[in-house]
């Protein structure tokens, strides 16, 4: 390996262990895992999306998504049903528990890297998250990357 690649795969293996410390503090926190925090968001952002909106969405595969979904459905999160206008298709909504549990989560990013983003100037950011987006191209973002626990469930929450 040359200096340059040692140092890009240092940056990354940094990157993935940030990651996985604030994941776990969130799960820590809030009883879900970072990609059940990410779906909760997501159908919170676009309610009755399809599972296939909702995967896109949050950039995992449908199966990895349908798991998620099944487990946050079981606790009691959110709901299905079928589309009045395509009975083929159903729809995701989120429960009062799920609206009520995604406003006790933390941030899906730790406040103090998005202070220090935000401090930045907007031609800085930018160059930040096109980086981001030309790295996780190259490695193949359309893997999925993140792993679903099942959610950790107070009884008098669900």
């Amino acid at each position: 390996m040359t200096p340059i690649t040692e140092e890009i795969l240092a940056s990354i293996r940094k990157l993935i262990r940030a990651s996985d410390v604030y994941s776990s503090k969130v799960r820590q926190l809030s009883g879900l895992t970072s990609a059940q925090l990410l779906l909760l968001r997501a159908i919170e952002h676009n309610p009755s999306a399809s599972l296939g909106e909702l995967a896109h969405q949050i950039s995992l595969s449908q199966a990895t998504t349908s798991t998620i979904l099944k487990r946050l459905e079981s606790a009691g999160f959110t709901y299905k049903t079928r589309s009045e206008n395509d009975r083929r298709r159903s729809q995701v909504f989120l429960t009062e528990s799920g609206s009520e549990a995604l406003a006790r989560a933390p941030k899906p990013l730790d406040q103090e890297f998005l202070n220090r983003f935000q401090s930045l100037k907007p031609y800085e950011q930018s160059a930040i998250v096109s980086s981001l987006q030309r790295v996780a191209e190259m490695m193949g973002d359309d893997a999925p990357v993140a792993s679903d626990a099942p959610v950790a469930i107070d009884s008098d929450a669900a």
